[in-house]
């Protein structure tokens, strides 16, 4: 039968699955062995299976010789992105390519010599332009534009200015590839030039001729255009001797133009002109001043606080540190040397920057700042690096300043109510300076009493307060520092999670308050601490009032929050009336992202007519960051780790494209929880997330290693790029996942490394995995929780916490894959007839002690579950009552927490820990 592009989509839609898909394909090439569809969907298959790229890509430029192939546009596409693919795996080194070469560029040239029309060559180089764009071939795309070019008018605005863009990317496309391979591109200077005399052209056309700059728009892509080519020198030439047309324009659009030329000149790190640029502008505005106009010193220092900053990076780079103070000095009194100027926050926040860099004295300018924006709630953002630059007794006299003067200013009973209030934000504010010096700051050791101290005020405030979260989410820094410091010294109380507690309860009734869930930080907090205390379910309950405020792109910056790490601590879906799905939370993720780049890639990959040639760029950027999103990579490889824990098959779920995990992009935003920590901290804090956030590193060669022996173990996908480490993972912080990593994965990755590629393997690894079964056995029977009565409520150990629950499905992760792997070296090494190099060092029943090891561990993990189970189910809502009343931050809090909230978040509290145990029961071996 004649086959079409319409029956080969309806094929591919009924063979989705590439086994079958080859196995249909190759009997209809029989029949129709010169079939160019067949054979590009036969070449796609392949790819899908791991098949060598090199002979793919071979087939698929023949195929684009084929008549045939050139008539059907859709066709050529097809095998244009499949020629792309092939050749890009055919090299592990390559991350893109610029052109599909000669062969696969003279197919699109073939296709336009059998249209008839010019409109109809136009379409195609058109589709050629889009299909290049969308495979990161930019050299082909310009190839396509400069054919488009040629066969449209010569003053259309939009395809001229499209070809400054393409030859634009297809040149810093050359250079880097020229930079990886060692060897420069000489075309990649000659596009670069030929785009600059382009955008200089129409810079310099008159107003009448289309092609010509007209706008703010034309000018911002020229300027980028310049900077990208690090010509800053030149474009500032040009616009300081704008042609007549634009001197309107530049004019009317002076401050965005200036703004626009700082940050291009600081980005290129050009120090010189940068200085020069910004000295021009406080000329100009101190120039004002002296003529009574404050307005232009005021517009600067409110429009963009980081140009001082800029300066002063600029002055760092040029000169000694002497003569770059001395420079700094002189501005600093030439901005604030008039009697007249009237300080304003903004000018008062320029005064800080000026004078912490020179390092002067900050301490009279934070008091005057706090005397007069105490009020206000940046007040404490706007001080904090300043009291971090203090000396200790200019802190201690700033302390004593602004505590002196709350007592001096509290309104009295007779005072409004709206007084009252402003004094409690000021308060508020206060008590942030305490916990900065007194707790943060790296010279700090807080004292019990210092920290109780804290809760007992803000606890007070709260009480003015209700609606104010800052309160609330202060005494929960305090309360979690409280618990660390408690159990990091070792003291009885260290088995308790009581305090943390305390903070968890506190922050959910504040939750709750919200009615209008407007208030995210709070929210996520309260997130983070219920999963600290592996209170999964509750997290989730919590997370909901996160979700209505969040647009799609916090998708990708907060939910690592909720959900990194959660198939080791909530794999399991919850079907009660507040239940949910962990499995649907993550694909909600990975859907959403995949949605906002396909959004993006609708703005991007569009046809010529309709191309946004001025925002192309950052719009590249930014699906660039999309597609290879940290949370989106992490989200799916959580899906496949849960199907693998509930025993599903994970071959059916998306999987990660390992090559593009080499440039995968944090987008993860960690600046969510309020910053009341010192600036060095790393974040997000570790007393709120001890595990942190996965890493890039992590996903490279942690998550990679385990996805690929799992894939193999499982029959459930084929590794790309896989290589198992050479030695243990280094933990870089303490945790279970680690922990198991160093023990486990890696002698499990040798091992069967070793028996697949018929290698030998470092023979320890066999007793090793005994040892270390032995002792995960032993720790877990030390964990079985005893039924004593006799302890009292309040001082009733942790029975779970997220810690725990990592330790056990890390734990049962491993125990399900081991039986496994012993039947592959059995399969792989023991059994062939021909001898492999590990065949000797295979101990004798070697599988038989393994699978006894396994069942002893697996029965100590159910052991310790139903123990904890059991002592929740008798004392647990007396226990959490207890607890969150206990001590003196127990009291404090207490006028906000109502017996009525305390026993219903026990309860909740109770059954969600119950839930979480369940869970580990809920994993079998086979």
């Amino acid at each position: 039968m004649a086959f079409t592009w319409d029956k080969l989509s309806k094929a591919r839609r009924e063979y989705p699955k590439p086994k079958f898909a080859l196995s249909y394909v190759d009997k209809l090439l029989k029949k129709s062995p010169g079939n160019p569809y067949l054979i590009t969907w036969r070449a796609d298959v392949s790819l899908q299976l791991q098949s060598p790229p090199e002979i793919i890509a071979k087939s698929l430029v023949e195929v684009c010789q084929n008549k045939a192939t050139q008539q059907d546009e859709l066709l050529l596409e097809y095998a244009y992105r499949l020629i792309v693919e092939a050749t890009i795996r055919s090299n592990p080194k390559l991350d893109g390519i610029s052109t599909v070469g000669n062969e696969g560029v003279k197919a699109w040239q073939n296709a336009a010599a059998l249209k008839v029309t010019k409109k109809d060559r136009k379409n195609l180089w058109d589709d050629f332009f889009t299909a290049a764009m969308r495979h990161g071939c930019w050299d082909d795309a310009r190839t396509a534009i400069v054919k488009y070019r040629a066969e449209a008018s010569s003053t259309d605005k939009i395809s001229y200015y499209t070809q400054i863009f393409a030859q634009q990317m297809s040149a810093e496309q050359k250079i880097q590839a020229g930079k990886a391979a060692g060897v420069a591109d000489r075309m990649a200077e000659i596009q670069l030039a030929v785009a600059l005399k382009q955008m200089k052209d129409a810079y310099e056309r008159p107003e009448s001729d289309p092609i010509s700059v007209k706008d703010i728009r034309d000018l911002r892509f020229m300027a980028k255009i310049y900077a990208r080519q690090g010509k800053c020198a030149q474009l500032l030439e040009l616009w300081n001797a704008p042609p007549a047309h634009l001197q309107p324009i530049m004019e009317k659009h002076a401050l965005d133009i200036s703004l626009l030329t700082v940050d291009i000149l600081s980005s290129a790190q050009q120090y010189e002109l940068l200085e020069k640029h910004i000295l021009d502008l406080v000329e100009d505005a101190t120039t004002a001043l002296s003529e009574d106009d404050p307005k232009p010193l005021q517009q600067l220092c409110s429009a963009r606080v980081n140009i001082w900053s800029y300066l002063i990076d600029a002055s760092t780079h040029l000169y000694s540190p002497q003569i770059s103070k001395e420079k700094i000095l002189s501005t600093k009194d030439r901005v604030f040397g008039s009697d007249t100027l009237k300080l304003d926050r903004p000018l008062r926040l320029v005064r800080l920057i000026f004078r912490t860099y020179l390092g002067e004295s900050l301490l009279q300018d934070c008091k005057d700042y706090f005397k007069q924006f105490s009020r206000i709630p940046s007040c404490f953002v706007d001080l904090r690096r300043s009291v971090e630059k203090m000396s200790n007794d200019e802190r201690t006299d700033f302390l004593a300043h602004i505590e002196e003067d709350m007592k001096s200013t509290k309104p009295g009973a007779k005072d409004a109510e709206s007084k009252l209030e402003d004094w409690a934000r000021a308060e508020i504010c206060v008590l942030k300076f305490i916990y900065l010096i007194a707790v943060s700051l790296p010279t700090s050791s807080p004292s019990t009493e210092t920290l109780e101290s804290l809760v007992a005020r803000a606890s007070k405030i709260s009480q003015m307060l209700p609606k104010d979260p800052d309160p609330a989410m202060l005494i929960a820094y305090c309360l979690t520092n409280l618990h660390h410091h408690t159990a990091e010294s070792g003291a009885a109380s260290d088995q308790s999670s009581r305090i943390l507690l305390q903070a968890a309860m506190l922050t959910r009734t504040a939750v709750e308050r919200d009615t209008e869930k407007h208030n995210r930080q709070l929210a996520l907090l309260a997130t983070r601490l219920h999963l600290n205390l592996g209170l999964g379910t509750v997290a989730f309950q919590v997370w909901k009032h996160v979700k209505p405020s969040m647009k799609e792109m916090l998708v990708d910056t907060l939910s690592p929050y909720l959900l990194s790490r959660i198939a080791i601590t909530q794999p399991f879906d919850v079907k009660h009336h507040q239940g949910f799905s962990v499995d649907k939370e993550l694909k909600h993720v990975v859907d959403t992202v995949d949605r906002m780049s396909k959004v993006q890639e609708g703005l991007i990959f569009r046809d010529i007519k309709r191309f946004h040639w001025d925002s192309a760029m950052d719009l590249i950027s930014m699906n660039e960051k999309l597609t290879t999103s940290l949370t989106r990579h992490t989200s799916i490889l959580e899906r496949r780790r849960i199907a693998r824990l509930k025993g599903e098959p994970a071959g059916d779920l998306p999987d990660v494209n390992y090559r593009s995990t080499q440039t995968i992009s944090d987008n993860i935003d960690r600046s969510v929880f309020p910053a009341y920590e010192h600036s060095s901290v790393h974040r997000p804090y570790s007393f709120l997330m001890p595990a942190d956030i996965p890493t890039a590193d992590d996903m490279l060669a942690q998550y990679h290693n385990r996805e690929s022996v799992s894939k193999i173990l499982y029959r459930d996908g084929i590794p790309v790029n896989w290589t198992p480490p050479t030695s243990p993972p280094a933990p870089a912080y303490n945790s279970p996942e680690h922990l198991i990593a160093s023990h486990f994965w890696y002698p499990i990755s040798s091992l069967l490394y070793a028996a697949v590629h018929c290698t030998k393997a470092d023979t320890t690894h066999f007793s090793a995995l005994l040892a270390h079964l032995k002792t995960l056995r032993q720790d877990q029977e030390k964990l079985v929780s005893s039924a004593a009565t006799s302890v009292d409520p309040a001082d009733e150990p942790t029975v779970i916490s997220e810690n725990m629950l990592m330790a056990s499905y890390s734990a049962l992760e491993i125990l399900r894959l081991l039986p496994r792997l012993a039947t592959e070296i059995n399969t792989l090494v023991l059994q062939p007839k021909t001898p492999h190099p590990m065949k000797t060092a295979v101990p004798k029943d070697w599988a038989k002690q393994i699978d006894a090891a396994v069942k002893g561990a697996y029965e100590a993990i159910g052991k310790v579950a139903n123990s904890r189970i059991n002592l929740l189910q008798k004392r647990g809502v007396a226990a959490v009552k207890a607890q969150v009343r206990w001590g003196r931050t127990g009291a404090a809090i207490g006028d906000s927490l109502s017996e009525g909230d305390v026993e219903h978040y026990a309860r909740e509290y109770v059954d969600a820990a119950v839930e979480a145990w369940r869970g580990v029961l809920s994993v079998k071996l086979k």
